[in-house]
């Protein structure tokens, strides 16, 4: 139980951890989704100008704050499409329309945080299997760029980002700590920013525990 009130951590942990569990998830979808097809082109075109602008993204979306980018799209809604994001966080089961209107958003924000390193993993394995003997075999051989590419490239490229995407989970819940104070989102972040706020000790060590035992 936490030192202020005697509250069940177990509880709160079971309440919120699923929240958070969607937002990453979100997040990590989006992030995969954007750094992949880029990062492969990116290294199909080296050295051309699409290159030089994915790489250029990549580097924008690494040094781009979260926390300005969630500000930044909660004041243009307003201001261009007079809306406004949900003020109270609703189940995906219980109703999923102003669930997905609360988190949507947020997990592209966080996404867009995760793809820039991760085009920039894929651009750098890619590029190293596309010099590999097999690749210029398969070229030799009469083969198509798509199916050398997609039938030999990109699925021995994608071993290590794999990995790499697993090891980004620290990142999406260092990530979604601001994203769902902003929004917010009753996730295990939040908790773990008020229990830290309060010197709930009991509650900061219960969640460090849950969130090494997902990474």
């Amino acid at each position: 139980v936490t030192l202020i009130g005697s509250r069940p951590i177990d509880a709160e942990l079971q309440r919120r951890i699923p929240v958070s569990t969607q937002l990453g998830l979100l997040g990590m979808v989006f992030g995969v989704l954007i750094a992949l097809p880029t990062g492969i082109v990116s290294a199909v075109k080296q050295d051309s100008w699409v290159d030089y602008a994915m790489r250029s993204a990549a580097i924008a979306m690494l040094a781009l704050p979260s926390f300005f980018l969630a500000t930044l799209v909660i004041a243009l809604a307003g201001r261009w499409f007079d809306y406004s994001f949900p003020i109270f966080y609703q189940q995906l089961w219980d109703d999923p329309k102003t669930n997905m209107e609360l988190v949507l958003i947020p997990g592209f924000i966080l996404g867009i945080g995760l793809s820039g390193t991760l085009l920039r993993l894929t651009r750098a394995q890619m590029l190293e299997v596309l010099r590999q003997d097999y690749i210029r075999t398969a070229r030799a051989k009469g083969l198509g760029a798509r199916s050398v590419i997609f039938g030999h490239a990109v699925r021995n490229a994608m071993i290590p980002v794999i990995t790499i995407i697993g090891l980004q989970v620290p990142v999406l819940i260092g990530g979604s700590l601001v994203l769902e104070q902003i929004f917010g989102i009753p996730g295990i972040a939040q908790y773990l920013l008020v229990s830290i706020l309060n010197r709930e000790f009991p509650a900061i060590i219960a969640i460090n525990m849950v969130v090494a035992v997902v990474i």
